[in-house]
């Protein structure tokens, strides 16, 4: 604590040049004492208003609200299933549909609460696409549903310029495509699942792309850097799955498998120079870092279990390794963000 004190002392100004002021550097500078205590509180209130707060709060309620909402009218359906004719069930899911649409109309587009307003009305075109499906037992696979609900709800997707609507977007789009190889690829043409893993890749890396690209371009609302992380993460545990399959079941491996290991690898190195010297992005960092703590625990997982006949010794070695690996991971990561830390202060 002391020592904390003392270094917190021998902070001059001169240690921050360039550098935009926020929560940790107000303390630094109050522990310092080059700021007073009612100067530090007011900084601090200037960085994090209490209207931001307020904000953050009438954001999550409106979506929380959205959502069970939605949740409501779904199981309303759900209950009343055997009571309601086939008009009264889909009468009322497209009344709910067009007054959403009205309202967005009314409200714009622009707004959050007209975002969330397509948001649920895409949502309820799902609704409508399985109880049609319902009412008069077309017959078609469950892939079809899901593809459908993205082909139908795509103009309102690409209206809306709402990041999470785009993610739940390309989540239906996800499904219908892995359904369609339970279905059809895998039953029919013996398709293997790796190479659904790598399709599915290379969706997300283009999706990632057009983001990155499109906020070049000036289009803020894919500022979010959560939208980076979703996509990055979904990119690269695609390629993982088959990946590990690879490790623990290295006989006979399919093609597909290996493309797709190599691929991660190429991408981690891709992905490393690309978040530490040009974005410059900590947390996509910690998420490539996530990635190989767990392709190398699953390494370390397997060469245990077959040197070591001991059920106990086995399972402490494997928890010894997670914490080796994983410590190894934070220190890496400390160590690069304090030399990024550097270099923009530099």
């Amino acid at each position: 604590m002391n020592q904390t004190k003392n270094s917190a002392q021998n902070v001059k100004p001169a240690d921050f040049p360039n550098r935009l002021a926020d929560t940790g550097l107000i303390r630094q500078l109050q522990n310092a004492g080059l700021l007073k205590d009612a100067a530090a509180e007011r900084a601090l209130a200037m960085i994090r208003p209490a209207r931001a707060w307020w904000l953050w709060t009438s954001r999550m309620l409106l979506l929380l609200g959205a959502a069970l909402t939605l949740a409501g009218i779904i199981f309303f359906f759900a209950y009343n299933w055997a009571k309601l004719t086939g008009l009264h069930k889909l009468g009322l899911i497209q009344i709910c549909i067009i007054a959403l649409i009205v309202i967005v109309s009314v409200r714009g587009r622009e707004k959050l609460s007209g975002k969330v307003m397509i948001l649920a009305a895409s949502v309820l075109t799902g609704v409508l696409l399985a109880a049609y499906g319902q009412v008069y037992q077309t017959g078609a696979d469950a892939f079809e549903l899901f593809i459908w609900w993205a082909i139908l709800t795509f103009g309102w997707v690409a209206v809306s310029e709402f990041a999470g609507l785009w993610i739940v977007w390309l989540a239906v789009l996800y499904t219908g495509i892995i359904l369609y190889w339970f279905q059809v690829m895998h039953p029919v043409n013996k398709t293997h699942y790796s190479w659904l893993c790598v399709f599915l890749a290379l969706l997300s890396a283009l999706a990632l792309f057009l983001r990155e690209t499109g906020l070049r371009r000036g289009f803020d609302w894919l500022s979010g850097k959560w939208l980076r992380i979703v996509l990055l993460s979904a990119f690269l545990i695609a390629l993982m799955v088959p990946g590990i399959a690879l490790i623990f079941l290295p006989k006979n491996p399919n093609n597909g498998n290996i493309i797709a290991f190599f691929i991660w690898a190429v991408a981690l190195i891709a992905g490393y120079f690309s978040f530490r010297r040009i974005l410059r992005d900590m947390a996509a960092l910690s998420v490539l870092a996530f990635s190989i703590c767990i392709v190398a625990l699953c390494l370390i997982g397997k060469f245990l279990f077959n040197i070591l006949n001991d059920e106990i010794s086995t399972f402490l070695a494997i928890g010894l390794s997670i914490i080796t690996v994983v410590s190894l991971a934070v220190v890496w990561l400390r160590l690069t963000a304090k030399n990024m830390a550097k270099e923009n202060h530099g």
